[in-house]
């Protein structure tokens, strides 16, 4: 092999590499260098841009190249004079080759893409050779010049005019060589070699679509001879008796070049307007040889009254250094960050002596078109997309993101977990014989975890270096509140010392790693836990949260898993602070059980918060099909194997980053306030007043919103008002975490019956974050109580009118005609199937309503949230259900009363007193029905009575019973399939978006319309979605008829039902694979259902609560229906 075969060798993992230092850009005098400012800086050549490219499928075709070369005494591929010809293309840097149509895409989530064989890889493992030539000026005042590269998956090897520089790994990280002595005045050739895999790919084994290249910036930087080679800020933070900060302390330890020092090093703390506020000389320093960062001298400075930084307010100083050669400027924040146990036991993290709560986003680098390499732009937009949905941290999954996207992390306020490049999760799925019971399976798979790479000496250098280089590279951005030692790798000797060596270097951040919970059998005594400072969790149900806090953190039911690791116990007793560094997977159509967590996180303060997996779906954009729609790819479309399907399509953003209704959700759960009571006294002019929580950590609520309520009668806005009144102001001034009474000025005269709501709006005072001012933050919706009824009016006048119409409504007329029932009023006519008990037609003037049988609904296309009970629901049939009618009778209904049921095939008459004949004015229709599926017992049994009225309405009462021996349904109702023309829907209930009984905070009630491609929401993976919970009413209109649904029957209290108006069937929904491939159903596919299960987040985490489930015994189902012309 031409190159020595470092990839596969676990003692040499960097060649010719600079020491770790923290990120900064130099510039020749005070510059601001953030995000991409930096590309300002006299002292940065940026190398990305076009390069020469050339593919290989081995690394053995290109040796036996080499090779060839040398036998023919030709120039090599990093030879100066080497021809590229015809044979290289041409590929822009930042970027990875898969996207560019080289080798293929692979997603695999845990699995690794190869053989579980260290520290060997792939064979024909390939690669790629890129070239460039740059021209170089030598500068007096900056002779030294570094090579840096931000970002290489997975390896390097690196040549400058033929000269071998060096080599190096770990994909996330900055590698960065001196290459003073190798580079020339003018022309200058650069070579490099990326390998696709090498032996640190086993310890990248993130849940990603695997990707490969230079896919971050590549540039030089020149410095002086003498300089500061890294720095380190730290900052303490006084507070008075009141704990508000009366004086910062700022110290910057400086570690010289191999030159030495400069002659002086200044530094000034400027203001965020740039005004200087502080400025000391560093003095020299006495290096501890054996101390955690080489002090060679320090600049101390103090602030009095600073200004504390903090996700909702994030003041940003500027730190200026200069020295006679070169300037450093970055931006400065001061925070306290601690983690304290007030009563003794449980111990809580603060910022700035504030309890916090992190409702955070995992963050992965995915687009669809580029892949890994992401700009600063593509970072801005993500993150002030968060910032608009109450986003307030990031958890960079599962590696450090480019260095100066930090600097957006800061000036925009996110609270990081930052991670170092490490996972090792395919160790886990080493092969182990399997017994009956796949729990057991998998706990002692977790517990052979940790066998071959964390617990093992030979990988512990490795793991130690990819900590070393995130804490190193990242540890001056204040932004940072926990070190993460990486994911899912399980726990060992290596994870120990790099816990260690993080505490010793940086003992003010707080250390994180959820994987300790995975050791070996019998082994929690023998590891070190002391070095981790919270107890982290993926995924646990709400009540394994609280038995952590009730039943103590080593219970069993905190651990249901039978992880034998780090457990949340402290030493002396007390109990580590509980991070959720993953919860409520937002795969397909979720999650529905955010609120669920927030109430779990209110009440246990030792509960930090979390991070949802996770932000956007990872997908490949492979065009537009002929017919227009986009095609988003993911594992198995790409001829890759092994792959895990969509499983990367699970974020709370589709990959264009449009928002899912999921991220609505999280939107409103993590609003700035919530209503605790509403109190109202009525009259002409209703006083009313509201206790609002403040739900901001550092803010008052008014210093960042304002309120404005809406009036609703019946789903309609009757009145509006934005609260800007001083009384109104002052009162919003509530402290964090305080409740205040807040006074409702200007409410209209209520009404005496109606369905009356108050949605009270928090929005923005001013403009920020790209948010306009009066940009809302969240809402909350409040029942009015009325003196009279409080159901919906238009829904008592709708059925008042139908039970009116049958005093005067002509006789109907009733058949019997084989497995028929038809009834026919002067404008309509139906056919109930009597197979069925369901219609099989309804025409109403002239318009046929029904392009096909009415049916059962039971089945939902399963979203990914049911991936595990889906095999139940199918074992139990309920795709392949459908209803049975076992006996219909039908009797007359006049207008003084129902007379007794007739006989069996008669037509049904009726009599007055005196035995005249009275005329036919509805019908009731009772069926004894059943939900049935091949091969399994009745689903449920239904006693069913339809009744249809003079003027074609049809009242439908079931009362069901279901057979509990089944699982839960996933609904229950009808499906009418409308013809297409019918496509204008109105509907009174939660909107405006899709809601279930679990996923609902981001509607309120109200009427809301729309059409079936608005109504329902795209998925790439299709699935069950566009349901809207706790409708009153819905219309369907087109074609000049409308089809109504009533809740209730107009004679019985019943509630509120679930409908759906969409252009594809559960079984269309449920075959294709890809959103792309759905055929339409030709016609408006209507559900009315009882309910929806809810939607919850099982597609990795726990099952759905039992309080969303259909699981009752019994209910009752009851609707109307209501054919006018529109």
């Amino acid at each position: 092999m031409f190159i020595p075969r470092y990839y596969e060798d676990l003692n040499t993992l960097h060649v010719g590499c600079e020491p770790n230092r923290s990120y900064f850009i130099p510039a020749s005098r005070p510059l601001d260098t953030t995000l991409d400012n930096r590309l300002d800086s006299d002292r940065l050549q940026l190398l990305s841009g076009d390069w020469q490219f050339r593919y290989y499928g081995s690394i053995h075709d290109l040796d036996a190249e080499v090779t060839a070369a040398d036998a023919a005494y030709a120039p090599r591929f990093f030879d100066v004079d080497f021809d590229t010809a015809a044979d290289y293309a041409t590929l822009p840097v930042p970027s990875v080759w898969q996207m560019h149509g080289y080798d293929h895409n692979q997603y695999t989530n845990t699995r690794y893409p190869f053989p579980l064989d260290p520290p060997y890889v792939p064979a024909d493992n390939p690669c790629a050779v890129y070239r460039r030539t740059f021209d170089y000026t030598p500068s007096e005042s900056a002779p030294r010049v570094y090579l840096n590269f931000e970002g290489v998956d997975s390896c390097f090897y690196v040549w400058l005019n033929g000269e071998f520089i060096g080599y190096s790994q770990v994909s996330h990280s900055t590698s960065e060589f001196d290459v003073t002595e190798h580079i020339a005045p003018g022309e200058n050739t650069l070579v490099v070699l990326v390998l696709k895999w090498c032996v640190g790919s086993y310890l990248e084994d993130q849940d990603k679509l695997r990707m490969s290249g230079i896919f971050r910036d590549v540039y030089l930087l020149t410095r002086p001879e003498r300089m500061i080679r890294d720095y380190f800020v730290h900052t303490n933070v006084e507070f008075g008796p009141d704990d508000e900060p009366t004086r910062a302390h700022i110290s910057i330890d400086f570690a010289r070049g191999g030159a030495g020092l400069p002659d002086w090093i200044d530094v000034t703390v400027l203001s965020a307007g740039g005004e200087p506020v502080a400025h000391a000389r560093a003095v020299p320093a006495a290096c501890m040889p054996d101390g955690p960062f080489p002090v060679h001298a320090r600049a101390q400075l103090t602030l009095d009254a600073p200004r504390l930084w903090n996700p909702e307010r994030p003041y940003c100083y500027r730190l200026a250094i200069e020295t006679p050669d070169e300037a450093i400027t970055q931006l400065l924040t001061i925070s306290d960050l601690r983690a304290v146990a007030h009563d003794g036991v449980q111990r809580v993290v603060e910022l700035n002596r504030k309890p916090i709560v992190i409702h955070g986003m995992n963050r992965h680098d995915s687009d669809p078109r580029t892949g890994y390499a992401i700009s600063a732009e593509q970072f801005m937009e993500d993150l002030l997309l968060m910032k608009q949905h109450n986003v307030n941290g990031v958890r960079t999954s599962h590696y450090p993101n480019a260095p100066h996207f930090y600097d957006a992390f800061e000036q925009l306020g996110f609270l990081v977990i930052d991670e170092a490049d490490l996972e090792a999760h395919g160790a886990n799925d080493a092969y182990h014989p399997a017994s009956s019971v796949p729990q057991e399976d998998w706990k002692r798979a977790a517990q052979l975890w940790n066998e071959r790479i964390a617990d093992n000496e030979d990988f512990a250098p490795a793991i130690i270096d990819r900590v070393q280089r995130c804490v190193e590279r990242d540890k001056n951005h204040g932004c940072v509140l926990f070190w993460s030692m990486g994911n899912e790798g399980a726990f060992g000797v290596g994870f120990e010392r790099a816990l260690a060596w993080t505490k010793r270097y940086d003992s003010r951040r707080l250390t994180h790693y959820e994987s300790a919970r995975y050791v070996e059998s019998g082994g929690h005594d023998a590891h070190d836990y002391g070095n981790l400072d919270v107890h982290s969790r993926m995924y646990p149900s709400i009540a394994e949260i609280d038995a952590y806090f009730a039943e103590g953190p080593a219970s069993a039911a905190a651990n249901p898993d039978g992880a034998l690791g780090e457990n949340g116990q402290a030493a002396g007793g007390k109990v580590k602070p509980y991070v959720l560094c993953e919860f409520c997977h937002a795969m397909g159509n979720g999650p529905g059980d955010l609120e669920d967590y927030f109430q779990a996180i209110q009440r246990h303060p030792g509960l930090v918060g979390g991070y949802v997996w996770e932000w956007c779906d990872h997908a490949v954009d492979a065009g537009r099909t002929p017919q227009g729609r986009r095609e988003y790819l993911y594992g198995g479309d790409f001829g890759d194997y092994p792959n895990d399907g969509n499983f990367c399509v699970d974020g709370m953003v589709a990959p264009d980053r449009t928002p899912h209704s999921g991220l609505d959700e999280f939107k409103n759960v993590f609003r700035p306030a919530r209503v605790e009571d509403f109190t109202l006294t009525g009259g002409d002019s209703p006083d009313a007043s509201v206790t609002l929580r403040n739900h901001l950590d550092f803010t008052p609520l008014g210093g960042e919103v304002m309120l404005m309520w809406e009036l609703y009668v019946d789903g309609v806005m009757q009145a509006y008002r934005l609260c800007d009144d001083d009384p109104t102001q002052q009162a919003m001034m509530i402290a964090p975490h305080d409740a205040g009474r807040v006074p409702l000025i200007g409410l209209p005269p209520l009404v005496h019956d109606g369905k009356v709501t108050l949605v009270l709006r928090y929005v923005t005072r001013e403009a920020r974050w790209g948010m306009d001012p009066l940009f809302e933050l969240g809402f909350d919706e409040v029942d009015v109580p009325v003196a009279g009824s409080a159901h919906n009016q238009w829904v008592r006048q709708q059925h008042e009118e139908m039970l009116a119409g049958d005093e005067r409504g002509a006789a109907i007329q009733v058949q019997r005609a084989g497995a028929s029932i038809v009834l026919t009023g002067v404008d309509w006519r139906y056919v109930l199937d009597t197979r069925t008990g369901l219609f099989r037609e309804l025409s109403y003037r002239n318009h046929q309503l029904l392009t096909e049988p009415m049916s059962l609904s039971i089945w939902r296309a399963p979203t990914d949230n049911d991936r595990t009970v889906r095999e139940e629901w199918e074992r139990a049939q309920y795709h392949h259900a459908s209803a049975r009618a076992y006996s219909v009778s039908a009797r007359a209904v006049a207008s003084s009363g129902i007379a007794q049921a007739a006989e069996s095939g008669a037509v049904p008459r009726e009599s007055d007193e005196q035995g005249a004949n009275m005329s036919i004015n509805a019908v009731e229709l009772r069926c004894a029905m059943a939900a049935v599926a091949p091969a399994v017992q009745p689903i449920a049994r239904m006693q069913t009575t339809w009744t249809v009225h003079a003027d074609g309405s049809i009242a439908l009462q079931m009362d069901v019973e279901r057979d509990t021996e089944f699982p839960f349904l996933p609904r229950f109702g009808i499906r009418m399939m409308l013809p297409r023309a019918m496509r204008n829907v109105v509907y009174c209930g939660y909107g405006p978006g899709e809601s279930y009984v679990d996923k609902h905070r981001a509607c309120w009630h109200g009427m809301f319309e729309g059409t079936p491609p608005t109504l329902g929401e795209r998925e790439i993976r299709p699935q069950e979605n566009g349901n809207r919970h706790d409708c009153d009413w819905a219309s369907v209109a087109g074609d000049g008829v409308a089809l109504i649904v009533l809740r209730g029957d107009g004679v019985q209290p019943a509630r509120a039902f679930d409908f759906q108006a969409i252009d594809y069937t559960a079984e269309e929904m449920t075959r294709a694979a890809h959103d792309f491939e759905l055929e339409p159903a030709g016609a408006t596919v209507v559900s009315v259902d009882y309910m929806q299960s809810g939607i919850g987040s099982n597609s990795c985490g726990p099952e759905l609560l039992p309080q969303y489930r259909l699981d009752e015994p019994e209910f009752r189902f009851a609707v109307t229906l209501r054919p006018q012309s529109a």
